[in-house]
């Protein structure tokens, strides 16, 4: 009976129709109702409004802006018995899993459609259980301006003119630079130039002065060689003797010393302070003042030679006034009396080493140079005398030798280890003995420079 509403009267005649009067109706049932096919009953949209409430076209498909994607569906069913417990049901395919459940109210409502497209079916369902089909709407939800392809294209557009905009403005910049670089480089080239011109000339100026100096070195050098004694002479006198004289410079610090008469020989090693041209005057200043001491003063007590000599260079130098001076000299002298066959031995800083029998013996020489910062102390030099015999070997040095830096750990040489080496080779020929001193020397100095002049002389004294 849910089919008519207010039912007053119903009748049965005799073939089984059934007759219902109802709110001015009169309704005839037959039993072959129940078997009718009610092919009529379809669902459809009966209206279609967006988010602002405007209706939009029946049809097939609906397109929504994405600012505008709400959207309200008004459903009707073409059934029309009962119509008021007629039920409908709806899925949004690509949004919703599946069929929602069976609703009453025929309006269906999407406040928020996300973009893209989809497919929207609806159905109904009649008192008599049958559910409708309709055709499905199709909805699509246009992207905003941004997720469209030609906004895409538009950026990527953008994209290449801003890049190509970069690249023109840096390539022009890179131009730009690249003209302010070779104006620089332009200005630096041509200031290189004057300066190469200018260093050209100096060079020129400099090497000719050079030339000029070390022509006058080399003259000096000629001078200081015709002033030391000549080898020959000495080799005369003392026929076993050597004199190993290695300048640091082309002119040397460092000199030796010779006179003989029928009664004694003089000879000295000396050590000036400094070396190269510097050093030279001083050698030429300290055999000048031996000349004058022991040749035409006829001195020949060597502590005495120390005391005079002393004097002179304080004297010359006026180190006695100006306490800049401190130029001076390290100083071995070795007087032999050949009558009584005696060596008057007298050092200022430096010593005499000799060996006797196969023994090293070292007679020290005094605490005081001659010259230099002990100008205004009053300094005593003293003698020592050493007994002469035919096994006997001399050797007087400056400390060069010893100073000379080298080896693998390139530390100095060391005068216990030159002593050593005097002792290896004393037995040996002298001129083999200067030999093995001046290879030694190139061996241990290696490819370094020459740290200082180097001055060492070994002589055996003839007792015959």
């Amino acid at each position: 009976m849910r089919v008519f509403n207010g039912v007053g009267y119903m009748y049965c005649d005799d073939e089984g129709r059934i007759w219902l009067i109802s709110n001015n109706n009169v309704y005839l049932l037959t039993t072959d109702y129940r078997k009718r096919s009610h092919k009529d009953f379809l669902t459809f949209i009966d209206r279609l409004t967006d988010k602002k409430g405007q209706a939009l076209a029946d049809s097939n498909e609906i397109r929504l802006k994405f600012k505008n994607n709400a959207l309200k569906i008004d459903l009707a069913a073409l059934f029309f018995l009962s119509e008021e417990h007629t039920l409908f049901q709806y899925k949004l395919e690509g949004l919703d899993n599946g069929w929602t459940e069976w609703d009453e109210d025929p309006e269906i409502f999407f406040p928020y459609i996300p973009v893209g497209k989809y497919e929207l079916k609806v159905r109904a369902k009649n008192i008599f259980g049958e559910i409708s089909e309709t055709k499905p709407l199709k909805v699509t939800v246009e992207p905003p301006f941004w997720q469209t392809t030609w906004f895409y294209i538009l950026c990527l557009l953008a994209a290449v003119a801003l890049a190509w905009a970069v690249m023109v403005a840096r390539t022009r910049k890179l131009e730009h630079d690249k003209q302010v670089l070779q104006k620089k480089v332009d200005q630096a080239t041509a200031e290189i130039r004057k300066q190469k011109d200018e260093l050209e000339v100096a060079y020129t100026d400099i090497a000719k002065k050079n030339k000029d100096i070390t022509n006058s070195i080399n003259y000096a050098q000629r001078i200081q060689q015709a002033v030391l004694p000549e080898m020959d002479k000495i080799k005369e006198v003392l026929p076993e003797s050597f004199v190993l004289y290695r300048p640091r410079d082309i002119v040397s610090g460092d000199f030796f010393w010779f006179f003989d008469n029928e009664e004694f020989f003089v000879l000295i090693a000396s050590d000036c302070t400094g070396h190269g041209v510097p050093g030279a005057f001083m050698s030429l200043i300290g055999n000048t003042l031996l000349n004058q001491i022991i040749r035409e003063g006829k001195q020949i007590e060597p502590e005495k030679i120390l005391a005079r000599l002393d004097t002179e260079i304080i004297g010359a130098l006026k180190q006695d006034l100006a306490a800049e001076s401190r130029d001076g000299m390290d100083i071995t002298i070795c007087t032999y009396l050949k009558y009584t066959k005696q060596v008057f031995f007298a050092g200022a800083m430096n010593p005499i080493v000799y060996f006797k029998n196969g023994e090293m013996h070292e007679a020290d020489g005094d605490f005081f140079p001659i010259g230099g910062v002990y100008a205004n102390i009053k300094k005593q030099y003293h003698k020592q005398v050493i007994e002469v015999d035919s096994s006997m070997s001399f050797y007087m040095f400056s400390d060069g030798y010893a100073d000379q830096f080298g080896g693998e750990k390139r530390k100095k040489f060391m005068k216990g280890n030159f002593k050593k080496l005097l002792k290896e080779i004393h037995n040996q020929p002298f001129e083999a003995q200067r030999e093995i001193l001046d290879k030694r020397f190139d061996a241990w100095k290696g490819n370094r420079v020459q740290n200082d002049d180097v001055l060492v002389i070994g002589f055996k004294i003839p007792t015959g």
